[in-house]
């Protein structure tokens, strides 16, 4: 039995910075834990405080900041309309729902994707754990000032955190994040390609959800390579790399099309079939050969690239209109992004 294949994390965590973060966390929370202990009032609420910690640690400072504040305000919000529901109405099953309810509401209106969790569980602590002030006679006030207080403290813990770590963070980030893509972009031209050989059969709902997970992995690479940037964080490297990270986004909007064009219904020849077959094989032979961080040496197959350019200079046509198309821009963008990571070595 292999103990590092049983105790490891799979390849994909570990781009992610898995084990870095899992340290982060450790040193945030022990942090966390000390100072909220030792201050006279958020040791009242050690869960706020910790939940605050986890709840905003990021590879990305900027992110941690943004995150930190809307979930400060989105809770602070719907801290104060739940105490005033409750201030009105006293407290009971009606000003309970009214009050998660505004909660809701308020999280919405600042960010309308997402419902913060944070913001819920404050709804539900400012009716549930309700304090008592010096009189012993339970306080609205003294309830949101604990709530507040103890979250408040656990996100600046965090964004301190994600600061002190981003040294680590950013020093290959932005390479390990590439990789990724550059490793889910191969797995979706390798299924693509056997669709199209034959070797496997078309699942509608099996492409579409591979394809969904390189999508958003893409946007996330992107979030944070952008925040980086803002962040003025290796700047020539990160414009670099997000140039290639598009032709990269581009490549997988291709494949996936072809995929559903020629397995979806669409009429195409077999010739036509088997030349985007090869266009993908080959694709995913020079993407492969790429190897952002270093972890290997791998050897440049020249024939892949040699056949790509054929594709790419129109060199090798399909009949199919769509087809010839997108084969002719995956090769080319393919081609680009590996010449920039070579003029960039």
């Amino acid at each position: 039995m292999n103990l590092k294949k049983v105790l490891g994390l799979k390849r994909e965590a570990v781009l992610l910075d898995s084990w870095l973060y899992i340290a982060k966390s450790m040193a945030a929370v022990a942090a966390g834990y000390m100072i909220g202990r030792a201050l006279p009032l958020t040791w009242l609420d050690m869960i706020s405080v910790l939940v605050g910690v986890m709840y905003n640690l990021e590879p990305v400072n900027l992110h941690g900041i943004k995150g930190g504040l809307s979930q400060l305000l989105a809770s602070a919000l719907g801290a104060a309309a739940t105490g005033l529901a409750v201030q009105l109405f006293g407290l009971n099953v009606v000003t309970i729902s009214i009050s998660m309810g505004l909660v809701l509401y308020v999280s919405l209106k600042i960010n309308w994707r997402m419902v913060s969790p944070v913001a819920i569980f404050t709804s539900v602590y400012m009716t549930q754990y309700m304090q008592n002030d010096p009189q012993g006679v339970p306080s609205i006030l003294y309830t949101f000032r604990l709530r507040i207080a103890a979250l408040g403290l656990g996100i600046l813990i965090a964004i301190i955190f994600n600061w002190l770590f981003s040294v680590l963070y950013y020093r290959r980030l932005p390479e390990k994040r590439l990789e990724l893509v550059k490793a889910n972009t191969v797995e979706g031209l390798d299924h693509a390609r056997e669709i199209l050989s034959g070797e496997k059969s078309f699942s509608r709902d099996e492409f579409t959800r591979l394809y969904s997970g390189i999508f958003t992995n893409i946007e996330m690479v992107s979030g944070n390579m952008a925040a980086m940037l803002g962040e003025g964080r290796r700047s020539e490297d990160i414009r670099i790399y997000m140039d290639m990270l598009w032709k990269l986004k581009e490549v997988n909007h291709l494949t996936y099309d072809t995929g559903y064009a020629v397995a979806g219904g669409q009429k195409v020849t077999p010739p036509d079939r088997e030349m985007a077959a090869k266009v993908l094989r080959e694709a995913s032979c020079l993407l492969g050969s790429i190897d952002f961080v270093g972890e290997t040496h791998i050897v440049l197959r020249e024939s892949c690239r040699d056949e790509l350019s054929k594709f790419a200079s129109g060199e090798e046509k399909a009949i199919n209109g769509r087809i010839d198309e997108n084969i002719r821009r995956i090769a080319k963008n393919l081609l680009e992004a590996f010449a920039m990571n070579e003029s960039k070595q």
